[in-house]
Formats: structure tokens, sequence, C-alpha cells
């Protein structure tokens, strides 16, 4: 037989093995060998093969490892952190689980007015005047007062002549994580946990300039009230140039706020946003003045009781009215979809509050890391310091994050817990991403985002045929570079389907 005879052959024989190959690989297989091409590529860009970075797949059917680079690398992970807490509260407290916020009162009702002292009693509710769209319909301040006004007129009191305490106490005060950098602590997304919170625990300052060239701005109004504000002011009104005010709170002085910078004269009037240290206080006069129907109602006096006041409270309190909060599974879902990390923060000590084991952030931490133990053994490989991955020096794994994840498709919370995750081109963090993507829906994810860190993590695919996985990336020199590589490799993982 000739040489050209031999080849030919040898070529006919290998056709049924080559067509059977091309035909058993479906849509999984051709995603994980794209999956692992994509490493190979990341290994050689020359901004991802400088970085720091560690890549898990797993299928969620049996949790068998499909695709991994450096897994055990331990890396800031930033907010997909909150997966673990909100995931462990939905397993341990259960997706059900509601805050309750008390109306009490001790006194006289005379002539439909309360002589004597009116107490709002949180319970560690998050949501109470919230501004998210989702609890519009359910825990704004309109909504939640209406319902208080009519509670009080049912026990007879139309209006307040006395006191109104804020009693925050549900929760130890803790003015701040101590792993946070003092820098995040004083940012809008740095704001601390509340017995008694109200309105996403910010307030809005509205400033305006001063009378003339030379003299500081004037603080014109706050929202929510800040009752006995107080703003060391070292700005100046400028004729020209840009605004650069700034505002500047420590967590150790509740009412005190310092400005600072320049403010056009030309300006009407600029609002800025940070933390609001005594938000009970603001609620309890909000809501006073909801009952008024004015602003700084007469006759009443305002205390804010926290774990650290000393409190002397022998009179039997008469019960008006029980507030329940939305429910663990919507407030999991606000968290992990808009990264809201007061809200993961709350719900962290919510599971060291209902388990017993303290509501500080290190007993709460401690109980957390058990119940990740019992859903995906091995939190030995993380270091997590706090409930929603602010902490920047906090060290975690994709090898236990996928496991984690794993784990949690197992439970009986996973329904509500993978429903709380983000979808492409919807509401959140993820809303203006994969637009284009036809499949995009296939994504259920979380984010995450430092200054020195990017992550996702989430599952891909739909019904009992999926990927979990996620993707963490410190030290890089491009943010751009790493966000439109990670998107890829989100592109890519959104075709998984059967």
């Amino acid at each position: 037989m000739s040489m050209r005879n031999i080849v030919l052959s040898i070529l006919v024989a290998m056709m049924p093995v080559c067509a059977s190959y091309a035909q058993a690989e479906g849509p999984r297989e051709r995603v994980i060998r794209e999956i692992r091409s994509w490493v190979k590529d990341m290994e050689k860009d020359s901004v991802m093969s400088r970085a720091a970075w560690s890549l898990t797949v797993r299928d969620v059917k049996d949790g068998s490892v499909v695709v991994e680079k450096d897994p055990e690398m331990l890396l800031a992970a930033a907010s997909i952190t909150k997966l673990l807490t909100t995931g462990a509260a939905l397993e341990y407290v259960g997706a059900d689980f509601c805050y309750e916020t008390r109306l009490e009162y001790v006194g006289e009702v005379k002539d439909s007015t309360l002589y004597g002292t009116l107490y709002i009693v949180g319970g560690g509710d998050p949501t109470l005047g919230s501004t998210y769209d989702e609890f519009k319909e359910t825990a704004s301040s309109s909504v939640v007062f209406e319902q208080w006004k009519k509670a009080l007129a049912a026990s007879g009191i139309a209006r307040v002549e006395g006191r109104v305490v804020a009693d925050d106490r549900y929760f130890a005060f803790e003015p701040a994580i101590s792993s946070w950098s003092w820098d995040d602590v004083s940012q809008t997304f740095g704001t601390g946990v509340r017995g008694l919170s109200y309105h996403d625990n910010l307030v809005k300052i509205f400033i305006k300039p001063g009378a003339e060239v030379g003299v500081a701005p004037v603080v014109d109004s706050t929202y929510p009230s800040i009752h006995n504000l107080e703003v060391k002011n070292d700005a100046v009104t400028v004729d020209k140039g840009y605004n650069t005010m700034w505002i500047e709170n420590s967590p150790l002085h509740m009412g005190h706020y310092f400005l600072h910078g320049n403010m056009p004269i030309k300006y009407d009037s600029r609002r800025i946003t940070v933390p609001n240290r005594a938000a009970g206080l603001s609620l309890a006069v909000e809501f006073m003045e909801y009952m008024a129907g004015v602003s700084s109602p007469d006759g009443i006096e305002y205390e804010l009781w926290d774990s650290s006041t000393q409190v002397v409270d022998t009179l039997e309190h008469t019960h008006i009215h029980t507030y329940r909060s939305p429910a663990l599974s919507e407030i999991a879902a606000v968290t992990n979809k808009y990264s809201d990390n007061m809200f993961a923060e709350t719900i962290l000590r919510t599971i060291g509050k209902v388990s017993g084991r303290g509501d500080s952030t290190g007993s709460a931490l401690k109980k957390e890391r058990e119940i990740l133990d019992s859903i995906a053994p091995g939190v030995e490989l993380i270091n997590q310091l706090d409930g929603s991955g602010l902490s920047r020096n906090a060290s975690l794994c994709t090898e236990y994050y996928t496991r984690y994840l794993y784990g949690m498709s197992k439970t009986g919370a996973f329904d509500a817990f993978y429903n709380s995750l983000a979808v492409p081109g919807e509401a959140g963090t993820y809303r203006s991403s994969l637009k284009d993507v036809p499949t995009r829906s296939r994504l259920h994810l979380k984010s995450g985002s430092l200054s020195i860190a990017r992550a996702t993590a989430g599952y891909a695919g739909e019904g009992d045929d999926m990927l979990c996985f996620s993707l963490i990336v410190n030290r890089y020199s491009n943010g751009s570079v790493v966000k439109k590589r990670m998107e890829q490799l989100l592109e890519i993982l959104s075709r998984y389907a059967n």
C-alpha cells in the first residue's frame, strides 16, 4: 500500500472519533473549555499577569472543581463577603425573620394628649424610613409613621407633651468596627449599626453661601432632623472657583460635624450626605413632626438611650404597637444587590443576638463562622473580619467561597439566597453590566470592589444544571482593564446551559 493510501486510511478511521467528540461537546463542555482558555489568556495578559488573582469554578451538582487558578491564595475579597453573612443568616435565623420595633408609653392620657413619656424601642431593624425602592411600600417614612400614628390614635393619643425616648439599646454600642479604615468610617458607605436605625443611617446637610465673600457658609437645613446639631465651620465663601466643601464626622461625636473647604457665592445651595450617628434620635424628631403636622412641635424633650446610657426606668410601660420589618429575605436581597454595608453588619450582629452568643461584631463573627463551617467545612481557610467586606485587612480565597456556594445550594435557604443575588442589567451593582448579552439572566452575582481589590462570585446556569464560581483580583495596575476582563469571563459563564 502506498504512503498516500496509508494516510487516507488513517484519516478515514479517525473521522468517526472526531465526529463523536464534536457531537459530545455541548454548551456545558464548550463553556468549561472557554473558561480554561480565558485563564490561559489572562496568564499572558499584560495587566492580569502582574496582578494577584484567583479563580475557582465548581459544578453545583456534585461540588467538583472544573476550573481553578491559585484557589487557596488569600486575597482581599471586598463586598462578596456579604454572601457569607447573608447566607449564614438566611440559613440560621431564617428567611421569614422580621425585626420588631415597639411603641410604649408611661404617663397619663387625657384629652388625646399623652402627659408622660413615649418610647420608641428599637429591635435592630435597618429598614425604618429606608430610601430603597424595594421598601417604598413597606418601610418608607410615610408608611411606617402612618401606621404608628394610627396605633397611637387607637390608644387615644394624638399628641405628646413630655419626653420622647429613642431606645437604641438592642445592640451593644460600637462607635466603629475596629478593622475598618478611619477614612471609610466617615463615608456614606461606612455608617455604623444601630439598635434603632432611620433613613439608612444617613443625613443630608444642605448648605448655602454666606452673605458675603470671606464669611462662613451656613447650614440651611438637614434631612432628617438632627437634634442638637453642632457644626464646627472653617469653610469660606469665595468669589469664584469650584465648590470644594466637605464634611467629616467622628463616630465618637454623634451630633458634631466639621465643615471645610470653599463655596462660591454664586451657588444657591449644596447638599452633602454623611453618616447619621444619632439616627434613632432623628427618627423620634421626624415622627413627632409627622404627628403634629409642623416642624419642632412644642412641649417635647428628646432623649437617646444606647447601651452606654445609665438608665433608671422602673415604671411599667404600656404597650401601644409592635411594628414588624420586611422579611430577612427581602433585606438580604437589598444588601446583596446594592452592597449595603450597614445592612450587612446589622445582619451579622443579628446572628450573634439571636444565637445568644453576644451581639458585638467579634462575638457575632465567631457564631457566623460556626454556621459557615456547618454549610461548608474549611472556614479556617479564610480570615473574615466583618460582615460586609469593608475591612481592608481581611483575607479570603476562592476555594472556600465556591465550597460555600456549593454548600448553600444544598440548604433549605438556597432559594432565598439565590434570589438575593443581582442579575446583570437589572437593579443593583450590576444594573449597567452585560446589557447586550442575551444570556445574562442565567447569572446571579455579587460584586466587590475596594481600592486594592475587585471580585465577583455567584452562580451561572439554570435549574439543576449550574456552576458556582468566584474570581478575586488584587494589586492591579489598571482597574478598567480588570473590569473588562472580568466581564469577559461573566459573558462566557452566562452561556452555561444544558
